[in-house]
């Protein structure tokens, strides 16, 4: 009889244990969760505003070249005539 009192015993501080490990694993879990959460929305506000600065800068560019478009053209041939020297040589 005591045996089994000692087992039963033994077998209420296991589930307790268990228990307290898997609320303390849920517990890990969650967090690592909200973390790669507030994560994920981090780089993709900071990827939405990577975005709109590229927009701005070519709409930037394409006002220039409007507004300027011989500058614009003498600007590609010497930057074509730069990259063909700097490539040619070997």
């Amino acid at each position: 009889m005591e045996a089994t009192r000692k087992s039963g015993s033994l077998q209420g501080n296991l589930d307790g244990t268990v228990e307290r490990a898997a609320s303390g694993a849920h517990d890990v879990v969650d967090k690592a969760e909200r973390a790669a959460n507030a994560a994920t929305r981090r780089i993709s506000a900071t990827g939405d505003q990577v975005l709109q600065a590229g927009d701005r800068y070519m709409e930037q560019a394409a006002d220039q070249v409007r507004g300027h478009p011989f500058a614009a053209l003498g600007a590609a041939a010497l930057a074509g005539f730069l990259l063909s020297f700097l490539f040619s040589r070997r």
